[in-house]
């Protein structure tokens, strides 16, 4: 699956991990995550594709004015 996607021109998944595509379906929103307001799949894989990590999400997040108190805890149980 992960092979396939690679292959996308836009947005480009080259290099991706598995928890990395979790990640981005996770921030844009889930039956687990209510997602961030402002933040969809595109924005989500922008985030994701530049910081990588949870944490560096997250301060990225932080930075960009976009981070709840409790988004941290709430993605963390949604992964």
């Amino acid at each position: 699956l992960m092979r396939d996607l690679a292959a996308n021109d836009s947005p480009s998944f080259r290099n991706w991990t598995h928890d990395m595509f979790v990640f981005m379906c996770i921030l844009s929103g889930c039956d687990y995550f209510e997602g961030i307001p402002g933040v969809g799949i595109k924005t989500a894989q922008k985030f994701v594709r530049i910081h990588r990590t949870p944490s560096k999400i997250f301060n990225a997040l932080r930075a960009a004015g976009k981070m709840r108190e409790d988004l941290e805890q709430s993605f963390l149980n949604a992964y």
